[in-house]
């Protein structure tokens, strides 16, 4: 029995509160499962109905319950009439039912993960942004009010000099008493109480305090206190393996899509992504031989169908999954009971290259649908069929694929 493949779409995905989902119109156009729509125009109504359903489900982006009512239901199918068409639906249109018990349709499962890594580059921008905006209005108004306390402190500096020291050397000499000794006059007595404010008091131990008007002047009694200094954000501790993961990537993407207009995703973004790979214990050789295969892959896909360039590490999500657990599987051995089956293929792996992936994709999609398109030549098991014996046995099996 056929091992069911794991989910499409990370956990983690919620577009449940989207109202729109992106058509690529001439992909769809001249698609197989379009095509066939021609004669069955009813399915084309279901189809859309379910890729809809899935694209904004609440339990998994991107996919639907294995349950027929509820697949009758998101069709906008009458249940009696599910039965006889399931089969053609399902697995006819390349849905694919995996080890978490829900189907997914990989079209939608990749505009899944495309919308959900554009919103999120979208919300970071406009969250910087937002912290911007907000900084510069907060810098702003804390310089207007250190600029009106300068002002006010100077001009009450100026007014208490001009009422209390002006004219006070000027006073006669018909001033003095009858002893000769010259009467402080009313302007005296106000600047010497005046002085008495401003002057310093000292204390106990001797040191001089500050008058008022010198605090004034300082700013540390009508001026706001400038905000601190905030401590620099510690940078990102980044491994040589995630890097170099990542520059693979953007070079393979640059090497396939030259000058393409769609930029990839942020540096974070793939760095966070390639991390979790090198975290699973993988080389980074052979992250990079999958990137570098999957890649080759969407290009053709591009020329064929008109898809967009990959933006993100996620677009090969599957083929990284999948290359990692036979490394692991290859690393911890065979169990001590294990013997080879009959007919299996013994010895080293196939060499990865880019035409091996191209049939292991294809030969895993004829397994969920039994679809075999003719460009890919007689299917397994026929004369001249040009997919790799080894993968037919590994992914089909060598009885079937006899």
């Amino acid at each position: 029995m056929n091992e069911l493949p794991d989910p499409l779409v990370p956990a983690g995905i919620d577009l449940s509160g989207y109202d729109y989902m992106p058509l690529y119109v001439t992909r769809l156009r001249k698609s197989r499962t379009w095509v066939r729509c021609k004669r069955r125009p009813a399915h084309g109504f279901y189809l859309m109905n379910m890729w809809t359903e899935a694209f904004t489900s609440h339990e998994r982006a991107g996919s639907l319950p294995d349950d027929d009512d509820l697949l009758a239901d998101a069709a906008m199918c009458a249940p009696d009439d599910w039965e006889s068409i399931k089969a053609d639906i399902m697995t006819g249109t390349g849905w694919i039912l995996c080890n978490d018990g829900r189907w997914y349709h990989p079209v939608v499962a990749e505009v899944v993960i495309e919308v959900w890594e554009k919103s999120r580059k979208t919300k970071t921008q406009t969250k910087s942004a937002t912290e911007a905006a907000a900084e510069a209005r907060r810098t702003k108004r804390e310089a207007k009010i250190a600029e009106a306390n300068g002002t006010q402190t100077d001009d009450a500096m100026d007014h208490a000099s001009d009422r209390n020291g002006t004219g006070t050397d000027t006073v006669p000499d018909d001033g003095q008493g009858d002893n000769g000794i010259r009467q402080a006059s009313v302007t005296d007595s106000q600047r010497n109480s005046i002085n008495s404010v401003t002057q310093s008091v000292a204390d106990g131990n001797g040191l001089r305090q500050p008058s008022v008007t010198e605090t004034n002047r300082n700013g540390n009694l009508n001026r706001k206190q400038p905000p601190p200094t905030p401590a620099a954000k510690p940078a990102r501790a980044v491994s040589a393996e995630v890097v170099a993961v990542v520059n693979g990537f953007l070079a393979s993407r640059e090497k396939h899509f030259p000058g393409d207009s769609r930029l990839p995703a942020n540096q974070m973004t793939l760095e966070t992504q390639a991390a979790q790979y090198v975290a699973k214990g993988a080389p980074v050789a052979l992250l990079l031989e999958t990137v570098e295969r999957g890649m080759v892959g969407a290009a053709e896909d591009a020329r064929q169908f008109g898809k967009p360039p990959p933006i993100s590490l996620s677009a090969f999500n599957l083929s990284l999954d999948t290359e990692i657990a036979k490394f692991r599987k290859a690393q911890a051995g065979p169990p001590p009971d294990s013997r080879p089956r009959q007919g299996a293929t013994v010895g080293p792996a196939v060499a990865a290259d880019a035409e091996v992936a191209r049939w292991r994709q294809r030969l895993t999609r004829y397994r969920a649908s039994r679809i075999w398109e003719d460009r890919w030549g007689p299917p397994p098991g026929k004369p001249r069929c040009m997919a790799p014996k080894a993968l037919v046995d590994e992914i089909l099996g060598a009885v079937e694929a006899a």
